[in-house]
């Protein structure tokens, strides 16, 4: 088993920063557009920006995976995010960004997983922070601040990302096995599809039995964050399946019965956050030579599964039954997952 350098492990780390900054940059911007729009602009902006960062990330996939040039994507992502911040054009402004936006992720989730198969933990801490730049940039738009600087630091990351990674242009992965059918191949892929627009869908929908203040709302940010960076260390240490089911009946326990208890539900909130890395090095297992095209798959499942939460109205009964069902589909998904690894026919 291969270990990651140390040069590699540094790229690891100013990735995870650089993805701290990119979605602080973007998000800032698109609420600063926001707030100068009429409330039924929003969803159009909203659907604007999360279309092109976000669903079209397959296709930006595909490209890397194709050429393999994950330096020059990251370059491009510089000129966007500038191009996206600088104009007051409305539309371009959100296009350039979610450009941006689609660009580094995938670029960057890309390196990270080349550079190790058969850890998960890089994984975490790749998409881990990502939740703290939403965070900032969703809850503190007026502090221009956070705007100028991170623009500055993002420029100056990349390139000293680019000077350091070397592309592989050739490199092929040896697949878990050739006896895998392409009809249950498929079916687990939309497998960890499913288990990624739950979660964002569960995670849109948690009722909280208290009153949220500004603290409240920056714990949860980087709650969300420590579940995803540990949940690619637990996946190391115990496995995918075990990890799953015990945090998401944790989680669902917690949801459900201990909502009125903020400590708890920041812990519920680490929990069903603790997924995310494990589905993504699941997905990279299934589908191996094919990195760009696996974080675009499961980036834009994100998005309908925030869509539909934002239009789901609160009712106890309606509550329950979608927090049981999406966890048990979750953890159904993954033993399917793993067994189709572990018997292949």
């Amino acid at each position: 088993m291969k270990e990651i350098s140390g040069k590699n492990q540094s790229i690891i780390y100013i990735l995870s920063i650089l993805h701290l900054l990119c979605d602080l940059v973007c998000v800032f911007k698109v609420m600063q557009v926001l707030s100068n729009l009429y409330i039924f602009d929003h969803t159009l902006i909203f659907i604007l920006y999360n279309g092109v960062a976000f669903l079209m990330q397959p296709l930006a996939g595909i490209l890397i995976d194709k050429f393999h040039k994950e330096k020059l994507m990251l370059i491009v992502s510089i000129i966007f995010i500038i191009l996206g911040a600088i104009l007051n054009h409305l539309i371009l402004s959100c296009v350039f960004l979610g450009l941006a936006n689609q660009l580094f992720h995938v670029a960057g989730g890309k390196i990270c997983t080349n550079f190790s198969t058969n850890k998960a933990w890089h994984l975490g801490l790749f998409v881990s922070l990502g939740a703290i730049g939403l965070m900032l940039g969703s809850n503190f738009s007026n502090d221009t601040f956070l705007f100028i600087i991170p623009i500055i630091l993002y420029s100056l990351l990349i390139i000293i990302v680019c000077l350091l990674y070397k592309e592989e242009k050739n490199k092929e992965i040896k697949p878990i096995t050739n006896e895998i059918k392409i009809s249950k191949k498929i079916f687990a892929v939309i497998f960890l599809i499913v288990v990624v627009f739950i979660r964002s869908f569960v995670g849109k929908i948690i009722h909280y039995g208290f009153e949220m203040n500004i603290t409240f709302i920056v714990l949860l940010g980087i709650a969300s964050a420590f579940g995803k960076f540990i949940g690619g260390i637990l996946k190391d240490l115990f496995g995918s399946l075990k990890v799953i089911f015990l945090s998401l009946v944790l989680c669902g326990i917690i949801l459900l019965f201990l909502d009125n208890i903020s400590v708890l539900m920041l812990i519920g909130t680490i929990l069903i956050n603790i997924s995310m890395p494990i589905t993504l090095f699941e997905l990279n297992k299934i589908n191996p030579n094919h990195e760009g095209l696996n974080f675009g798959l499961l980036a834009a499942s994100l998005f309908p599964g925030v869509a539909l939460g934002l239009i789901y109205q609160y009712e106890v009964i309606s509550y329950i039954v979608l927090v049981i069902i999406s966890l048990v589909l979750s953890i159904l998904g993954i033993l399917y997952v793993e067994r189709l690894e572990k018997c292949g026919r």
